[in-house]
């Protein structure tokens, strides 16, 4: 009998994760269709099973740190703050759905999702690299204040 590890990167566990996120009211089949339909449309396009879009999309977006509000006196300081596991799977995800919300085009969700996407696997620029740019930059831009850390 083999014994099942917990593996971050399992493709079943990420597909779930991904799944969950963008559910709205509890309607899980719809959003297992349209994501099963985007990661499928992905899939023939790149010639690649799922698993591996799946983790392209996530080693694309890797981020160790993130930036935190701090409130010392009456001065706010923003501090980078070391991810946890959880955190880093969370934190694309949630990149990937405020791009989705702000892409204005009348099209789909479908399409959107497809669009952005694909943009993150054929590493052309795109709205949610733009949000990890932005906070890899104030990481390194504030880390003069990783000692408000404790």
């Amino acid at each position: 009998m083999v014994k099942k590890t917990k593996n971050l990167y399992n493709s079943y566990n990420l597909y779930s994760k991904f799944v969950n996120h963008f559910i709205v009211s509890g309607k899980k089949l719809v959003i297992e269709k349209i994501i099963g339909k985007v990661f499928f449309k992905l899939s023939k396009e790149f010639n690649l099973p799922v698993s591996f879009i799946l983790l392209r999309f996530f080693k694309r977006l890797k981020t160790y740190v993130e930036i935190k509000k701090l409130k010392k006196g009456r001065r706010t300081f923003l501090v980078p703050i070391a991810l946890k596991r959880h955190r880093r799977t969370f934190l694309p995800l949630s990149w990937l759905s405020e791009a989705i919300l702000l892409n204005k085009a009348r099209i789909s969700f479908f399409d959107k999702l497809y669009l952005e996407m694909y943009k993150i696997c054929s590493n052309q620029s795109c709205h949610t690299l733009y949000l990890l740019a932005k906070n890899n930059k104030q990481a390194s831009k504030n880390r003069i204040n990783l000692h408000f850390r404790w």
